[in-house]
C-alpha cells in the first residue's frame, strides 16, 4: 500500500519509500514540486500540433518557484503559441542528470500579454533566441497552469558504491537502495 500525505493544495501519492527523499515531506505538493524543478534551466515542453502528433522543444525556465504557473518566454509567432491556442494540453519535462532526478508536469498552456510580468521574468540569456531584448515585437509569455505532476528520483551511487553495488548484483541477491516514484494533483 503506498503512503497518501494531503495538504490544501492536493494530494501527494508515493510509491518506493526505500531511499532517502531530497526534499522535505511535510510541505505542499506544490512547495515539494518547486523543490524538484529548482535549478533545472531548461525544460521540454511537448504540445499537440495541427496535425494531432506531439513536438517537443526546449524552453528556458523563467520562475524560479512556481505558485501553481509556469512561465516561459516565446514568440507570438512560434509553432508552440499556434499549438497551444487549439491544442493547451502540455507537458513539460525537467531532467537533472547530476541529481538523477526527473520530472514531468502536465497542465494547460496559453499565451499572455503582460509586459509588465515579461519585464519581471526576463533574463539575459534570453538575447540568445530574443537579440532585440524586450524590444521584440512579437516577444509573449506561455503561462502553463499545472494541473499534475510525477517524479523519480533514482538513488546515487558513490564511486565505491557502484562497486559494491555491482558485485552485490553478480553473486547474491541483497537487496538494493530502491527510486523513488511520486505524483502529485496540484491544480485539480
Amino acid at each position: 500500500m503506498r503512503p497518501h500525505f494531503r495538504s490544501a493544495v492536493g494530494a501527494i501519492r508515493t510509491t518506493q519509500r526505500n531511499y532517502p527523499m531530497t526534499i522535505t515531506e511535510t510541505t505542499t505538493p506544490l512547495d515539494q514540486l518547486n523543490q524538484l524543478i529548482a535549478g533545472i534551466p531548461i525544460a521540454m515542453i511537448t504540445s499537440t500540433d495541427t496535425d494531432g502528433h506531439l513536438y517537443s522543444r526546449p524552453l528556458a525556465v523563467q520562475d524560479e518557484e512556481s505558485d501553481g504557473q509556469l512561465w516561459f518566454v516565446v514568440s507570438k509567432n512560434s509553432p508552440v503559441a499556434a499549438e497551444i491556442a487549439t491544442h493547451p494540453a502540455v507537458n513539460l519535462s525537467y531532467v537533472d542528470l547530476q541529481a538523477r532526478r526527473y520530472v514531468s508536469v502536465s497542465g494547460s498552456a496559453r499565451l499572455v500579454d503582460d509586459h509588465a510580468k515579461l519585464k519581471a521574468v526576463w533574463r539575459a540569456t534570453l538575447a540568445n533566441w530574443f537579440p532585440r531584448g524586450l524590444d521584440t515585437p512579437d516577444l509573449a509569455l506561455l503561462r502553463v497552469q499545472i494541473s499534475h505532476a510525477d517524479y523519480w528520483q533514482a538513488p546515487q551511487p558513490s564511486t565505491a558504491g557502484v562497486v559494491v553495488i555491482t558485485r552485490i548484483a553478480l553473486v547474491s541477491t541483497a537487496p538494493r537502495a530502491a527510486a523513488v516514484h511520486g505524483s502529485m494533483d496540484i491544480g485539480r
